[in-house]
């Protein structure tokens, strides 16, 4: 309970402060790059709309995986593998993003180069 408290805390002021959840994943032989969002369930999807930088990461993606299970090892393989396979947008709850466990560490422990992209 006290980590969903948490993590809510945190994204509503990552939101209040301008701070975006997009970001550039790059390395291990990818040709292109991919990208994750990480989405907050409340923030309508309009949004996204003004943000030029989210804009141009859709269009550079040829696949896309949403809310996608990473309950398993296996699970984050197949993440893996689609972002070599072609440039993909993952979309995933912004809670899933952070921390020790999060998405952005598990890749940056694999090797991956995942990089913050600031949105004005």
């Amino acid at each position: 309970m006290k980590k969903t408290i948490l993590t809510t805390l945190l994204v509503l002021a990552a939101i209040t402060i301008n701070a975006q959840f997009l970001f550039r994943i790059n390395g291990r032989g990818l040709q292109k790059p991919s990208y994750i969002l990480g989405s907050v369930h409340t923030m309508p999807g309009t949004i996204l709309d003004s943000i030029p930088e989210f804009l141009k990461a859709e269009a550079e993606c040829q696949q896309l995986y949403a809310e996608y299970d990473l309950s398993s090892q296996q699970k984050m393989d197949e993440v893996k593998t689609a972002g070599q396979q072609a440039p993909t947008l993952f979309v995933f709850g912004a809670g899933h993003l952070i921390g020790k466990d999060g998405i952005v560490n598990k890749l940056r422990e694999a090797g991956y180069k995942v990089e913050q992209i600031k949105t004005n």
